[in-house]
């Protein structure tokens, strides 16, 4: 009996220390839930900034819940702030550092948690370029070739190819001393080879300024900016790289100009191993100035019957072998040519497709009876804006998707139709090429080559040239086709298994930097020449960033294109065209270029 009684006491006693086990457990597990429901609110409240840099170190040191609400109390008291800062952050500081300057950096490092001014400076070291004073030198050229091109570029197998963009950008005219060379910048290249610009005494700024007044030279009004663009897929590489900034009073010559451009690419030619790659290619807008000086320099003669490229193109049909040094081709930027289709379209006097006279009031009723509301056709058809992308963009998708006429129309009014569809499909075999992300490259340089093939036929049908296009808009469409071609043709040659990408083409990054140095200076303002210089360089490290994070960035509005899907409906899903977005095949090893211009001419 006494054995059964103390079994009985044992089994009482183990129940109860189970039992006492059991709600210390549930206790310890009450307080974790009751401390990572602090921590969960902690979160939410917003009160420590980079709060996921908190957490992180303290993994890292396989602290508790409790040791990680310590360290928030410390933070939100000002306390403690975890110095772990990760390659994005950096990024962002150096963005905020660069597009607004010390104030905004330092905003956003009490705020935010980015890094400090101080310490941004440090990781970011950006040498401001050098302006040519007078007419650009090669060794201007190559000193800002090096700032630009900090490290060597040339640790790929193949060597990369470039463009090399050409534009004009408005600055103000003044004159300013740059402590860096000791000359004073803001002249014009074309009229002070013989002004004395290196500041030695008050002197040279009096004859200066008596040369100002007998207008023996003048103020630059706009600055000359070539930049380099690789023509590849990585986000740290292709933004543009700008090489030369050159003050112009805009009263250069052609040959003049070409001197200046042939400059440029000689020092690129010296500094190969610098850059990894060679120039393929010139890219300017429509200016005219330079398109005598390009014609000049990359219209010299046929390609070599010794050259590689030379079989790969050969058979092209009525396709123009005339390049310049190097079999270097010059190019036009698509955009400039997408919104001269939709201005020669709106001309008071209208254009002369097919046979047929289409005028603006025309267009505007074919508009209307389609189905596109009063207020969108003003604005579509709005004469006075001709640089807005997205209007010329709409413009021409409307075109390409205009209906057929109604069975009971009258004659003249489903001929009006027609002519307008056959310029909308026109539009359509030049856009799509930049824009149809699903586009192979073959299929690309189809389109393309059924777009020049289809303007030369309406250039010259019934004799219309110039009361269809301008002259100067079918050259430069057949250059902008041209330069595809050779492009292509000198990527097999180069990297027989590489990648191209069309839409690195043109001056697009070049605009994209403009666009990045006005948030800098500010859009009501225009940079002198020594502000010019001295931000272009940061200008090239943000485009690099926001194209490595283009989920930061939002194109502007004027500039951007929406990209479409297969079935020609705008994608919702893609904001950025870019090497990364495109999802047709781009390798150069299938594509046949014989094929493409073939298919085209069908």
């Amino acid at each position: 009996m006494e054995q059964v009684v103390e079994r009985k006491d044992e089994a009482l006693d183990r129940l109860r220390f189970t039992k006492l086990s059991q709600a210390k457990k549930l206790l310890r597990r009450a307080r974790a839930l009751e401390e990572h429901k602090k921590f969960v609110l902690a979160v939410a409240s917003g009160k420590v900034t980079r709060i996921h840099a908190l957490v992180r170190m303290a993994l890292r040191r396989k602290s508790s819940i409790s040791q990680i609400l310590v360290l928030i109390d410390k933070a939100i008291a000002q306390l403690y702030s975890p110095k772990s800062y990760e390659e994005a952050d950096f990024l962002r500081g150096l963005l905020f550092l660069r597009l607004g300057g010390a104030r905004v950096a330092e905003l956003a490092h009490r705020t935010l948690g980015t890094p400090a001014v101080s310490t941004l400076r440090k990781s970011a070291l950006t040498k401001p370029l050098r302006p040519s004073v007078g007419s650009p030198t090669i060794e201007d050229v190559q000193y800002n070739v090096d700032v630009s091109f900090p490290l060597r570029q040339g640790d790929s197998d193949a060597p990369m190819q470039f463009v090399l963009m050409l534009d004009e950008l408005k600055i103000t005219d003044c004159c300013r001393w740059c402590p860096h060379t000791n000359k004073i910048l803001g002249l014009c290249r074309e009229h002070s080879h013989g002004i004395t610009v290196d500041f030695e005494t008050i002197n040279e700024v009096q004859l200066i300024c008596d040369a100002l007044n007998e207008d023996k030279v003048h103020f630059a009004t706009e600055a000359t900016v070539a930049a380099l663009g690789a023509l590849c897929g990585d986000t740290r590489r292709y933004a543009a790289r700008p090489i030369m900034l050159s003050g112009t009073c805009k009263r250069e010559t052609g040959p003049q100009h070409a001197r200046l451009i042939r400059t440029t690419l000689d020092a690129c030619k010296t500094r190969t191993a610098e850059i990894g790659g060679k120039v393929i290619s010139v890219a300017s807008d429509g200016e005219s100035r330079r398109a005598v000086a390009l014609e000049l320099l990359f219209l010299k003669r046929r390609i070599s019957e010794s050259s590689p490229l030379y079989p790969l193109l050969q058979n092209l049909r009525l396709f123009n072998l005339q390049t310049g040094d190097d079999d270097i081709t010059l190019d036009k930027d698509y955009k400039h040519v997408f919104k001269r289709l939709r201005n020669t379209l709106l001309r008071e006097n209208g254009i002369t497709i097919d046979g047929c006279r289409v005028t603006p009031q025309l267009l505007r009723r074919h508009l209307l009876d389609s189905g596109v509301p009063l207020e969108r056709v003003n604005y579509l058809l709005n004469p006075e804006d001709k640089q807005d992308v997205v209007l010329m963009y709409t413009l021409l998708r409307a075109l390409w998707q205009l209906p057929d006429a109604p069975t009971d129309a009258m004659p003249t009014y489903a001929k009006v139709r027609a002519s307008l569809k056959t310029y909308g499909r026109l539009c359509y075999y030049i856009v799509t090429p930049y824009v149809q992300l699903d586009l192979s490259l073959g299929e690309q340089l189809e389109h393309l080559s059924a777009a020049l093939h289809l303007a030369l036929s309406l250039f010259t049908c019934q004799d219309a040239r110039d009361t269809f296009i301008p002259s100067g808009l079918l050259l430069d469409i057949a250059h902008m086709v041209k330069n595809a071609f050779v492009c292509v043709a000198k990527t097999k040659v180069s990297d027989p298994a590489g990648k191209f990408w069309l839409i690195l083409l043109g001056t697009d990054r070049l605009e994209t930097a403009f666009g990045i140095l006005r948030t800098i200076v500010g859009n009501d303002a225009n940079a002198d020449l020594l502000q010019l210089a001295t931000r272009m360089s940061n200008v090239t490290e943000c485009a690099n960033t926001l194209a490595e994070h283009p989920e930061w960035d939002r194109q502007p509005r004027r500039l951007r294109m929406a990209p479409m899907s297969s079935s020609g409906e705008i994608s919702r899903d893609v904001d950025h065209i870019n090497p990364s977005s495109w999802r047709g095949d781009v390798c150069v090893k299938t594509v046949v270029l014989q094929t493409c211009w073939q298919l085209g001419r069908k």
